[in-house]
């Protein structure tokens, strides 16, 4: 096993991952209105924000996993609103009542703005 810097490369691979695991470590395919919800919600946003914090998990040059973050939470909670928020809404109208939790955490991150972020600013 290897984990590296992600490359831009990457992204597609990484996609694929999120969905891949993205039910509680089984296969999300087919559980929400549109696949990369998953991904535009948990790990897009911090690919196109915090590229130098995110690494690339391989076994035997296969990705098999990242690790994605962002240094200031507080600064990505309203990047994300400014920047992401706006694409979010337009590609992922709420659809289906399985959507309904991914839905709220994409249109809604202020869910990241907990007590502790004044001591620990960053999160994964």
């Amino acid at each position: 096993m290897q984990i590296r810097p992600y490359k831009i490369s990457d992204t597609k691979s990484l996609v694929q991952v999120c969905l891949k695991t993205g039910a509680a470590g089984r296969d999300a395919t087919g559980l929400y209105s549109q696949n990369n919800i998953l991904a535009n919600v948990y790990l897009l946003p911090y690919l196109k924000y915090s590229p130098d914090l995110a690494f690339v998990v391989e076994n035997n040059g296969i990705t098999s996993g990242y690790i994605v973050g962002v240094a200031d939470t507080q600064k990505f909670v309203e990047w994300y609103k400014k920047t992401w928020k706006p694409f979010f809404l337009g590609k992922y109208p709420l659809a289906l009542r399985s959507d309904l939790i991914v839905h709220r955490n994409g249109s809604n991150p202020e869910y990241m703005l907990i007590s502790e972020l004044e001591n620990y600013p960053a999160h994964l």
